[in-house]
């Protein structure tokens, strides 16, 4: 259990500073509202797909493994949101927001995956 808040913690951590890092940078504004804006009707098409998609699966896999597929889930939700915004809004550099939680997701992963691995 220590060993999971440690490589949480590291990912919430690379998260959080390169997030502020980016947009300190690239003077990135913040969106109004609090709910996610989507590019397009495609995007929102496809983010609404993937989440009952993995809703199935859960719900196949009888609960089994619901953290390992929350992960898989927001890997391919920033997969598709990273993509939507760099096509579509590149001017505006949110994709960089949206590659950088896409990164900690997969560096969160690795981390588990070591960690696994080592104990």
């Amino acid at each position: 259990m220590v060993t999971f808040i440690v490589v949480l913690s590291v990912a919430i951590l690379y998260m959080g500073i390169t997030t502020w890092g980016l947009k300190t940078k690239f003077t990135i504004a913040e969106r109004e509202g609090v709910r996610y804006h989507h590019v397009n009707g495609t995007h929102k098409l496809l983010e609404y797909g993937t989440f009952c998609f993995f809703i199935i699966m859960i719900i196949l896999s009888k609960g089994q493994n619901v953290m390992d597929w929350i992960l898989v889930y927001l890997i391919f939700l920033y997969a598709i949101r990273t993509f939507m915004e760099w096509k579509y809004e590149r001017e505006q550099q949110r994709f960089l927001l949206s590659l950088n939680i896409f990164m900690a997701c997969l560096l969160y992963l690795t981390l588990a995956s070591v960690s696994i691995l080592i104990y």
